[in-house]
């Protein structure tokens, strides 16, 4: 009877020791995992990029459009002669001295 007790006693302990985390073992699978999932995303991203450069993936197609024309001609027109009328003025005042009366008289 004490027998089986021992070895039930040593199953268990057994036991308690494949529970404990061994930090080493636990870190290098982490690590392998990533760098796996590292590996597998260069490779999709050399793909992808292939797909897009071949032209066989993300299509845009030309779409035709008429732009209309943003600038109205007739306020064009109103604005360049009102540049104009205001050179004329500039050049009437500078070719004619304005005359000033005398105040004193």
């Amino acid at each position: 009877m004490i027998d089986i007790l021992k070895q039930f006693k040593f199953k268990n302990n057994n036991r308690k020791n494949s529970i404990v985390i061994n930090p080493h073992y636990h870190w290098s699978i982490i690590l392998r995992i990533f760098f796996i999932m590292m590996i597998g995303l260069i490779c999709f991203d050399f793909y992808l990029l292939y797909e897009i450069k071949n032209e066989q993936i993300f299509k845009v197609d030309s779409v035709a459009v008429k732009n209309p024309n943003p600038i109205k001609e007739s306020l064009l027109k109103s604005i360049t002669d009102s540049f104009h009328q205001k050179e004329e003025k500039t050049n009437s005042i500078k070719s004619v001295p304005l005359i000033y009366k005398d105040p004193s008289i």
